[in-house]
């Protein structure tokens, strides 16, 4: 699995543009708190 790091790394190397990259990790943000959110109402999440 690719860190945070990585993945913005990948994104930026493609040409993506600042916006695009703000945007991808703004969802990842997002992401990850419903995901918390599901984990604290009892179900099995992968966060790792």
């Amino acid at each position: 699995m690719l860190t945070r790091e990585e993945a913005l790394n990948l994104l930026r190397e493609a040409g993506c543009s600042r916006r695009v990259v703000e945007h991808c990790s703004a969802v990842a943000k997002k992401a990850i708190e419903i995901a918390r959110q599901i984990r604290a109402n009892g179900y099995e999440v992968d966060l790792s």
